[in-house]
């Protein structure tokens, strides 16, 4: 698994999004990008953890928020 330690580089509006979901979507989200978020115990971390993954690249977000409308019907 990698671990983001640069400074944050994301993009407010992806944080805002972000901060938007649940935690246990942000961690499956970390999960599908290999994100180690191992230490980080609030939601914001997990937000930003994402949001700076997102604004990286790590993947297509929308594949990903697709995935997570499905697991909430």
């Amino acid at each position: 698994r990698s671990v983001l330690m640069c400074g944050p580089t994301h993009d407010p509006a992806i944080l805002h999004k972000c901060m938007s979901m649940k935690v246990s979507e942000l961690k499956a989200e970390l999960d599908l990008r290999s994100i180690s978020y191992e230490g980080m115990f609030e939601k914001a971390e997990l937000a930003s953890a994402l949001a700076e993954a997102r604004s990286l690249g790590k993947a297509d977000p929308s594949i990903i928020d697709q995935f997570n409308r499905w697991g909430s019907k």
